[in-house]
């Protein structure tokens, strides 16, 4: 015999439609959903139904509380389409819910993800001294793809990445280029962990000799 599931209150407002379910065993589940989702129901407090219709409420509940969560979680900070999803199913939704969010994200236009690393690229660059290869992986670990991390990485202004470096040097040299080979590949390996080539290390270094 099939589960009997009870619709307990229903409280509708413009955005959001909240609902009671009674299980069988007598406890209480509440349920949210927009009314354009509760409408396609066609249900009414006291209405039954079986643990189908009960599940397929329970799916559309989750999903708009992923899709509540993706929003308040861009409007917070900058994400990747990679980085949501993560958030997504770090709070414990389901695959399904995550994908669900994530296209109406995506429909909605809500991440330009070209836009969005060229712009993190550009501020690493300036205010944290990166060089390209090291933005571009520190992209990629907040979830954009290789290609878009790429793109935006080497984007960014030659005039931008040379004064980063410039700087750089000034503060590990104080002003003075080591001579010494020992020093001299010292400081080239510190650079380079921070993303610069060493083609662009050595022109920079020429420069301030």
């Amino acid at each position: 015999m099939d589960k009997t599931y009870v619709i307990g209150g229903v409280k509708e407002l413009p955005s959001r439609v909240t609902v009671e379910v009674i299980c069988p065993s007598g406890n209480v589940r509440k349920f949210s959903m927009t009314p354009k989702m509760w409408e396609g129901y066609h249900l009414s407090s006291a209405d039954t139904v079986n643990a189908d219709v009960f599940n397929m409420i329970s799916t559309d509940s989750e999903r708009c509380e992923a899709v509540t969560k993706a929003l308040r979680a861009l409007t917070a900070s900058t994400l990747s389409y990679g980085a949501l999803n993560m958030k997504l199913k770090q709070s414990g939704f389901s695959d399904d819910a995550v994908r669900a969010a994530v296209a109406i994200v995506r429909k909605r236009g809500l991440i330009d993800e070209a836009a969005d690393a060229s712009a993190i690229a550009e501020k690493m660059a300036l205010s944290k001294g990166r060089g390209p290869a090291r933005i571009k992986a520190e992209l990629q670990k907040k979830g954009y793809s290789s290609s878009v991390a790429s793109t935006a990485a080497y984007s960014v202004s030659q005039e931008i990445y040379a004064e980063a470096l410039r700087k750089s040097l000034r503060t590990k040299c104080k002003g003075d280029i080591p001579t010494e080979k020992a020093e001299r590949d010292k400081l080239t390996a510190s650079l380079v962990r921070l993303g610069f080539s060493t083609s662009m290390i050595f022109s920079a270094m020429r420069e301030m000799e």
